[in-house]
């Protein structure tokens, strides 16, 4: 597995003996949202499973606290992959 980030929140993951790419942007360029966007994408292509997502859940479960360090809140990540195949140019 490889991860690059990039400008302007531009990230990109591979796990290259699976030939699979992923690339996102975060539009509020918020990275402390990204190893969670990390391990849904995971889970999402299979590759990692419900039980090992529990035990990384401190990654994945990101808790919102106010100023008096409560919990208010949490995040949840809701997004579909796009199988993008690329296109064999004929020679």
């Amino acid at each position: 597995m490889f991860t690059k980030s990039g400008v302007s929140a531009y990230y990109a993951t591979g796990l290259k003996k699976r030939g699979i790419e992923i690339t996102f942007k975060i539009e509020d360029e918020n990275s402390k949202i990204m190893p969670a966007i990390i391990l849904e994408r995971l889970r999402k292509l299979e590759i990692i499973t419900d039980d090992e997502l529990r035990k990384l859940a401190k990654y994945y479960v990101m808790k919102i606290r106010n100023h008096k360090q409560e919990i208010v809140g949490e995040t949840k990540l809701e997004f579909k992959l796009i199988k993008n195949t690329p296109v064999m140019q004929k020679s």
